[in-house]
């Protein structure tokens, strides 16, 4: 196939998934503290690290239907981008968008 006929799975600006102008124009801005939420979190939770990065809106904890938790992992850390987690215990996957690094839990 030449190269020129290959698809990317890349998005770049301007291309048909990505969002417009107008509707990008419509988002609230973003709020300078965390939410109200995360702070009643950090109140009435004893497992949140003091920083977390979801009191930010920045990570999020992931289990989806037929897809293993070490799969998940497994690709999230195949792109050496974020924070990646894995919980086998809970069976969970924590990914967030902080500097690259890794554990286990």
């Amino acid at each position: 196939m030449p190269r020129s006929a290959r698809r990317s799975n890349r998005w770049t600006p301007g291309s048909a998934s990505s969002p417009s102008r107008a509707a990008t124009s419509r988002l609230p801005p973003r709020s300078p503290s965390p939410p109200s939420w995360a702070a009643q979190l950090r109140e009435r939770s004893s497992g949140v690290a003091r920083h977390s990065l979801h009191l930010e809106g920045r990570a999020i904890d992931v289990r989806l239907a037929g897809v293993a938790c070490a799969h998940l992992a497994g690709r999230a850390l195949d792109l050496t981008r974020g924070g990646v987690g894995y919980y086998r215990r809970s069976d969970f996957v924590h990914l967030d968008t902080g500097a690259f690094r890794t554990w286990k839990g």
